[in-house]
This record gives C-alpha cells, structure tokens and sequence, in this order.
C-alpha cells in the first residue's frame, strides 16, 4: 500500500468548512485516529490585543488493506495567533507544520 501526503498551499478557510474537509477525509480514509498535545502551549503577548502561542502534536491514523492494518503516524506544531476582539480572544492565523511522519504496517 502506498500513501503519499503532499504539501498544501497555504489558503483562507472558515473554520466550519475546513473542520468539515479535515472530518470527511478522516472518516473515508481511516477506521480509528487518535490526537495528543505534547507537553503545554506555549504562549507569548505579541501586542496589547494579540499573542502568539504554539502546541506541539502527534496524531496516529489507523487504517487496513486487505488483512493487514497500517498507522500513519504524524507529528508537528500546530502555530496559532489569536486577536482579541470585542472583548473575546479569536484564532486569527492558524498553522500546522509537519516536523516527522510514517506510515508503516501495525506490528512491524
């Protein structure tokens, strides 16, 4: 089996559209996926009404060929800026680099 993740170029979305892009591939392609923080997010006070902060992930996707079962295992950061508006604090920019992956058969 062969899998092939491209790089994307970077576009605007709204959230609702890409959370629903990002769930539809998921259930098509995977049976099980799995997410984790690792360790805390990191924020810094960018401006009086923007801060930065930074999370890095790993994610494992579970998915199965026949009778053999495969993980696609992915880690990066996750980089966000959030504006404070109307009083309330808003995702203005969010980004995920990918720093490792691997896709491999269960057990081997």
């Amino acid at each position: 089996m062969m899998f092939i993740l491209r790089a994307m170029s970077p576009s605007e979305r709204t959230s609702s559209s890409a959370i629903y892009n990002w769930r539809r591939i998921v259930r098509d392609l995977y049976y099980s996926a799995k997410h984790k923080v690792v360790g805390g997010m990191k924020i810094e006070r960018t401006g009086r009404k923007e801060v930065a902060a930074e999370s890095e992930v790993e994610a494992k996707y579970y998915t199965a060929k026949g009778n053999t079962r495969y993980v696609l295992k992915m880690r990066g950061v996750y980089t966000y800026t959030f504006k404070k508006v109307a009083g309330r604090w808003k995702i203005s920019d969010m980004r995920f680099s990918l720093l490792s992956k691997s896709f491999e058969p269960i057990g081997a």
